[in-house]
């Protein structure tokens, strides 16, 4: 990158903060700003003062290039070369790059210089490049290069400061009389010059201009115009001139070379003139748009500044002097002109009518004529009178013996000078020692000056007359800077102590600003910016705002060139500067530092100081006419939070906005522009694929992350049976913002897309949004070029995509809309939705004439989710794809509709048949549907009474792929069940309509019930072919619907197992089933429900019969029963393993009871079966989980249910029939439960028993038991009543065993016995008596009961019976 020379306060720099800085743009190198070091500024300003005098005539010649003598020649003041100086005590000094400053004779510079011409040159200087920085924290800040503006208001201030008494540094060396070589009597007329000087000197010596000495310097000029009189003429002229005056005073200069003013002056001489620089010249005050209107030349003498009070300010305190700077700062404040008799007029400077007449040449003459000037006069004459003030000063060193040359005062008077009681004469030897130092300074005899200066500062402090001592003060700080010499310190207590006593003692404010602005650029040449900062601060007060906000500037690059830097007070004080510029009228200045100081700002979280930034950068911009940067600045104004702000401040900012964009709108010619209210918040926003009309609500939350594309894949790997890696495009539908866009939704032509994405107003007033439309670009597959509706030149827009409009939104505070809207794409390619476009309209509680609406447009970008994959993505924030904005654009595909008359509620079990509607609204026909449900066992296409090939046709799919997670945080496997869709033909043709019947079977789960379907089907055109190994992939689609159902309560069926028992030489389980109709009063077909035959699905077991007598099997709402069930296993089981397959080729269906007996082996009951099976790889066969009981039951209309449960262990139950807790199944072969010591033991109890408790609170049951020993030796039968499992000591039984049975008995081989014993009941009902045990091992042996008894302990025997109420029963 291009390097310049960087800046240090951008103002001076130092060799510090070299390389710093780096240019941000090329033209910063061409700029013509530069940076000026104080050796330059200082001897440039403290030069020796020459006044020019010239004829009319002399004017006259001069005018025809637009200049005054004086203007001519104050660009050519500084020598190029060097000159040589000899000082009193005879020694020699070069004086590299000498200067002397030329001031007209008839104006006073410093009446020229005044507000209005600050304002305007400070305003004029605003196109600086800016350049970067790029500090150790990692921001990155851009500032200007350089500031001109403030090199400019540091030039004409500090020219405007009027010559005083206490210093001879403005006063008049001498004078240059000026003639033109066509003037009749050229003696004559000087003499009348000379004699004009001389009475003003004399007559008026406090008047400008003032000269130091009574015998000045006098110089003779003879201005020749080459085309108005002959070489000759001019040379016989100044022969006069050298006979009566000198050879050495006078000389001859020849301008005008150039005839003709029709041609355009040279560029590069017009930059004499009107180029930058630190150097005041007149010609600064007549710059086109700048100063008073009216400039004229004339020949008497301006007002005295004394006498001039137009431009002080109201209030302000009467100084001693009167000083142009001290008036009104407003820009249009007035000026008062300049006095002047009728002279010729000059028009305003701009380059095209300046020094049209001269030439190179020109220039060059009067280069040499400074320089004979110089050397010839000004420097013989300077060398005189050091000699004679070196030696008045040398025969005048005792104060004592002239003391009587000051005279005391005891207070000042009042409009006196202020700041010292003592007045000097002017032969003081004080006043000749300041003068001497005064001109060692100004010829730039520097440590001499400062000898003079320290000398004479301690009288003037002895004799408390601080405004000569202020003076010396600073002059001894500015001599000793300027020796150069790296031994001696700069003395800035010495400056210091001048600006305190210009301030506080003298009231001298001028003076204190110059030994300021001084002060400081000493002070960062040696790179103390923080002391720098603090003399800028020090000097800005509340009622000069121009010179307060420069200052400010200054202080603000100088924290920030500190080392460290000091990047907040750089903020903080450049945003002052830029309220300061703001309030002076400054308003590109004020602009541009607020704009530096946001750069900090910025982002922070200090909303109340970026909203006071936006808001001025925006109205300054406004009161510019700039309204696309107001805009901009507007638009992020109003990004920022407006909630905390009061509503007359969000009212203004709101009204403001919309006048910025009205008229930017005029500007532009009616074309929307970019806005940023309302909110849209386009993260959350939906694209919806699916054209079902789904809320917003339901959207927002639908396919989160990449369940849908897991689920995706899962369809083809099922459907097509390969397996599948990843996946190119997807045909998902819904694209929230939880779902994982790193695909691009796939659409077709012609259907439609819609968008929606909410929207939010921050402001207390309501919002009116109008004519609302998505803006978009289109790619399509047959054009390279892209279609906009974005573009005023789009004009075939609307025949490739089809935009709806939105006809009004109203927007309330705190109230969220949703905007919905579509398009529709008539042509394959690619879709970007790039924003949206509205008019917007502000209804304020009262209405004003600025009440406009506007037409404004917002582009969206949306990120994806943040990735933390690798070290670089958990180190750097990085972003994911997100496509949610784009939309692939397919060709005619097949579109299906699907409608499905789901009722709003459904009871448990309920079976239903629904009816299914399938529609083809597309140009192509589908072929290869499949209906798939995340509810197994919900749903079936069978027929009853069809029988199936296999256990089930499509089984269900268990992927890994498919794990969500559940309420608990847990992670679960999410089925999914296809059914293929019976379809006629096996396929659905272009506009064709399919209805078949679904049969649905309610869930278990009671509450609402949240399910969704998908259908998957393929474009058979597509289709790879079923005889070939093509890899062709088919074109497919997902129609994805969501529904909700309410599931009703009916029946809770519950099913415990009894232990093992030998019945009929058959293995046996009883099953005690309890089922409860726990439906509600609205559902009055449930009244009654008919259990009209029971089912057993199962590996090993077979229903045999009932063992409770009812054979109605009603149950009422409300009301419980209770029903036994006694099952065998089959001898085909007897045979096999605990461990055998459990496929589904061993299970056993078997069924009891009425109607419909054994159609559980069909479609759609069996399918019905599905959450029973645990169903793995696709190769496998579905498993059994466990035996399962299923009841068919029917209410009292039509309404019929299958519900089922699984056979779980038999638990002890308390009282009654109560719901009981599912148990794990056991493992354990009913087979292993006898014993190796067999024997034939039989229960013998009768299964129903009557009995009147109100007659007998106590029933008795009377049980006997048989027990033969088939075995050749005896054995020992060992009964004992034992605790149950699960029950206490506490617990309290409703019935009791009566008899021995805590015994034992031998049993002699083939012997027989019986056993009697009572139980006894104290209510009705179905009783399963648990705690009788035993055992039987061969008699007088000692054998380990574990090998006897595989479990370890005694056999139980369970007593199950039924006791009925009879009221008359004896």
């Amino acid at each position: 990158m291009t390097r310049r020379r960087p800046p240090a306060a951008p103002q001076s720099v130092t060799p510090v903060i070299t390389n710093y800085w780096q240019v941000r743009s090329a033209a910063a190198v061409m700029t013509k700003s530069r940076t000026i070091a104080p050796q330059e500024w200082i001897p440039d300003y403290f030069s020796p003062v020459i006044s020019v005098l010239s004829s009319p005539d002399c004017d006259r010649l001069v005018g025809k290039n637009n200049l005054t003598l004086t203007e001519l020649l104050q660009p050519f003041t500084k020598l190029l070369t060097e000159v040589t100086l000899k000082d009193p005590e005879g020694h020699n000094h070069g004086l590299p790059a000498f200067s002397v400053t030329l001031q007209d004779f008839k104006k006073d510079p410093t009446r020229l210089i005044n507000q209005k011409l600050m304002l305007d040159l400070v305003d004029g200087c605003t196109d600086e490049p800016s350049v970067t920085r790029t500090f150790p924290n990692g921001q990155t800040l851009e500032a200007p290069g350089f500031t001109p503006w403030f090199d400019v208001w540091t030039k004409l201030f500090v020219h405007s400061i009027p010559a005083v008494e206490h210093e001879y540094l403005r006063h008049h060396l001498g004078c240059v009389f000026a003639i033109s070589s066509t003037c009749e009597a050229p003696l004559g007329q000087i003499q009348a010059l000379v004699d004009q000087q001389y009475k003003h000197q004399h007559d008026k010596p406090h008047a400008y201009p003032q000269f130091t000495a009574p015998q000045s310097l006098k110089y003779y000029l003879l201005v020749h115009d080459v085309y108005e009189a002959t070489e000759a003429q001019a040379q016989a002229v100044l022969v006069q001139m050298q006979e009566a005056l000198g050879s050495a005073n006078c000389h001859l200069l020849q301008i005008n070379s150039r005839k003709t003013q029709r041609e355009a002056p040279n560029p590069a001489l017009v930059d004499y003139w009107l180029g930058p620089g630190h150097r005041f010249c007149n010609i600064d005050a007549r710059r086109e748009g700048v100063g008073p209107t009216i400039i004229t030349t004339g020949v008497t003498m301006p007002v005295d500044p004394m006498e001039e009070k137009a431009g002080r300010e109201e209030g302000e305190k009467a100084e001693p002097m009167a000083h142009p700077l001290a008036q009104s700062e407003k820009p249009d404040s007035p000026i008062p002109p300049v006095v002047t008799a009728p002279a010729s007029q000059l028009k305003p400077v701009n380059t095209g009518n300046i020094a049209q007449l001269l030439t190179s040449n020109d220039i060059d003459r009067i280069r040499i004529l400074v320089r004979e000037f110089c050397i010839k006069g000004l420097i013989p004459h300077a060398e005189r009178q050091m000699r004679q003030l070196s030696e008045i000063v040398t025969n005048r060193k005792s104060r004592s013996l002239f003391s009587g040359a000051k005279r005391w005062f005891g207070q000042n008077k009042p409009g006196t000078t202020g700041g010292t009681s003592v007045v000097y004469s002017k032969e003081a030897p004080e006043l000749q020692m300041r003068k001497l130092g005064d001109l060692y300074f100004m010829f730039k005899l520097y440590k001499q000056a400062y000898n003079c200066y320290h000398s004479v500062k301690k009288d003037f402090q002895s004799d408390e007359a601080w405004n000569y001592y202020a003076g010396v003060a600073e002059m001894c700080a500015l001599s000793q800077f300027m020796q150069n010499d790296p031994t001696k310190k700069y003395p800035s207590h010495y400056m210091e102590d001048s600006i305190n006593k210009y301030l506080q003692v003298c009231q001298m404010p001028e003076f204190a600003v110059r030994a300021t602005l001084f002060d400081a650029l000493c002070l960062k040449f040696q790179g103390l910016f923080l002391e720098a900062a603090g003399s800028y601060i020090r000097l800005t007060n509340e009622t000069k705002d121009l010179r307060s906000s420069l200052l400010l500037e200054q202080a603000a690059y100088c924290y920030l060139l500190a080392s460290p830097p000091s990047i907040r007070k750089y903020a903080f004080h450049i945003i002052l500067s830029g309220y300061r510029f703001s309030k002076s009228g400054q308003k590109r200045h004020s602009s541009r530092a607020y704009r530096q100081g946001f750069q900090i700002y910025q982002g922070q979280g200090w909303g109340l100081s970026e909203d006071h930034i936006l808001y001025t950068l925006g109205h300054q911009s406004l009161l510019l006419k700039d309204y696309v940067t107001a805009s901009q600045l507007f638009n992020q104004l109003l990004l920022m939070p407006q909630d905390y702000l009061p509503s007359l401040q969000q009212m203004c900012h709101l009204r403001e906005f919309f006048i910025v964009h009205h008229m930017k709108e005029k500007e532009t010619k009616h074309q929307s522009a970019e806005i940023t209210i309302p909110k849209f918040q386009i993260q959350d926003c939906v694209l919806d694929l699916s054209q079902a009309g789904e809320t917003y609500d339901r959207l927002s939350e639908a396919n989160p992350k990449d369940s849908f594309q897991r689920m995706e894949r899962v369809f083809l790997e099922r459907i097509s049976g390969h397996e599948v890696m990843f996946l190119a495009r997807t045909c998902q539908s819904v694209f929230s913002p939880v779902s994982y866009v790193n695909l691009v939704p796939q659409s077709v032509v012609g259907e439609p897309i819609r968008f929606m994405v909410p929207v939010s107003n921050p402001f207390l007033t309501t919002l009116l949004l109008k004519k609302i439309h998505l803006l978009w670009r289109f790619s399509p597959d047959d054009q390279s070029e892209s279609i906009s509706n974005d573009k005023s030149s789009s004009s075939n827009a609307e025949d490739v995509v089809k935009t709806e409009l939105l006809d009004s939104i109203t927007l309330e505070k705190g109230k969220p809309c949703i905007v919905d809207l579509k398009v529709t794409a008539l042509q394959p390619g690619d879709l970007y939705i790039t924003g949206v476009e509205y008019g917007l309209k502000a209804q304020f509680p009262q209405s004003e004439a600025t009440d406009y609406i506007i037409r404004g447009r917002q582009y969206f970008t949306v990120k994806g989710p943040r990735l933390s994959l690798t070290k670089e993505h958990k180190t750097k924030v990085v972003y994911g794809p997100d496509h949610r904005l784009q939309v692939a654009i397919r060709p005619g595909q097949p579109r299906l509709e699907m409608s499905l008359d789901l009722p709003k509620s459904i009871h448990q079990g309920e079976i239903r048949i629904l009816k299914f509607t399938l529609k083809n609204t597309g140009l192509e026909p589908m072929a290869n549907l499949y209906l798939v449900s995340q509810n197994p066992g919900m749903f079936s296409f069978g027929k009853a009474g069809k029988a199936q090939s296999s256990l089930f046709e499509c089984p269900v799919i268990q992927d890994s792929a498919l794990k969500v997670l559940n309420d608990n945080g847990q992670s679960v496997e999410q089925p999914l069940d296809f059914l293929p869709v019976p379809v006629k033909k096996s396929r659905v043709e272009a506009g064709q309509v399919e209805t078949l019947e679904l049969w649905i079977r309610g869930p278990d789960n009671l509450a609402l019930h949240s399910f969704k379907l998908f259908v998957y089907y393929e474009n058979p055109k597509h289709m790879p072919s079923p005889n070939t190994k093509s890899k062709a992939k088919a074109v497919y689609r997902i129609l994805r619907r969501e529904a909700e159902i309410k599931i009703l309560p009916a029946i809770v069926v519950s099913a415990e197992k009894n232990p093992v028992c030998m019945f009929e030489s058959q293995t046996s389980d009883s099953i005690l089933l309890h089922v409860s109709n726990i439906s509600k009063d609205l559902s009055r077909n449930l009244d009654q429900i008919q259990i009209h035959h029971i089912s057993i699905v199962s590996h090993d077991y077979e229903l045999l019969e009932f063992q409770s007598l009812s054979e109605d099997r009603f149950v009422k709402r409300g009301d419980s029963i209770s029903i036994g069930l006694k099952t065998a296993i089959k001898s085909s089981s007897l045979q096999k393993s605990s461990s055998a397959s459990g496929g589904s080729k061993d299970l056993l269906f078997s069924s009891m009871g009425g109607k419909g007996a054994g159609r559980l082996q069909h479609a759609p009951y069996l399918d019905f079966l599905k959450p029973a099976f645990q169903f793995g790889p696709t190769v496998q066969a579905p498993k059994l989980d466990e035996d399962q009981l299923v009841i068919f039951w029917e209410g009292n209309g039509q309404i019929q249910g299958q519900t089922m449960a699984p056979i779980k262990p038999m638990k002890l139950i308390e009282s009654g029939l109560e719901d009981h807790v599912d148990s794990p199944r056991s493992t354990t072969s009913p087979l292993s439960m006898r014993s190796k010591y067999p024997c034939e033991l039989k229960l013998e109890v009768e299964p129903r028993i009557e009995h009147s408790f109100q007659k007998s609170p106590l029933a008795m049951m009377p049980c006997r038991i048989r027990i033969h020993n088939p075995n050749p030796y005896p054995g020992d039968l060992h009964l004992q009543l034992s605790q149950a499992n699960g029950l206490t000591s506490d617990t309290r039984l409703p019935y009791s065993f009566v008899g021995c049975l805590n015994s034992s008995m031998t049993v002699d081989t083939h012997e027989s016995k019986v056993i009697p014993f009572k139980i006894a009941v104290s209510s009705p009902g179905l009783y399963q008596c648990v705690g009788l045990q035993f055992q039987f091992i061969q008699a007088n042996q000692v054998i380990d009961r574990a090998k006897t008894n595989p479990l370890g302990k005694f056999v139980p025997l369970d007593v199950i019976f039924t006791t009925l109420n009879v009221p008359n029963s004896g």
